[in-house]
């Protein structure tokens, strides 16, 4: 089986049911994304991200879209798996590396320049 087929839409299932999807899943993205930025607190990111996995993926499969076209069936689970989780440690590797940085300097707290010399030049 070619993987061209694994991604093609379902042919049973009508575009009458699929827009009424697609304006589900853009409306529920814009919606996360601007309650995680403007409402939420920061810890909330990545609850809100889960959730909003979740819903897509059910959103989804109520459409028609299979196990294998997401890329979470029995044959892909374990590649899916496996680079998620390399993601994982490699996000997790970035937030190591930046955690001792200092954060950023308030406006007006900045250190004042050197004074120019003459004669360093």
């Amino acid at each position: 089986m070619s993987d061209v087929s694994v991604l093609a839409p379902a042919p049973h299932v009508p575009v009458r049911r699929r827009l009424p999807a697609l304006l589900v899943a853009v409306i529920l993205l814009a919606a996360t994304t601007t309650s995680v930025n403007l409402v939420l607190p920061g810890w909330a990111y990545p609850l809100s991200g889960v959730f909003v996995v979740a819903a897509l993926v059910a959103l989804a499969r109520r459409t028609g879209v299979g196990w294998a076209a997401l890329g979470l069936s029995r044959r892909h689970l374990r590649r899916a798996t496996t680079v998620g989780l390399a993601g994982l440690g490699l996000v997790t590797l970035g937030f190591v590396v930046a955690l001792p940085a200092p954060g950023p300097v308030p406006p007006g707290h900045e250190l004042p320049a050197a004074p120019v010399v003459a004669g360093w030049c």
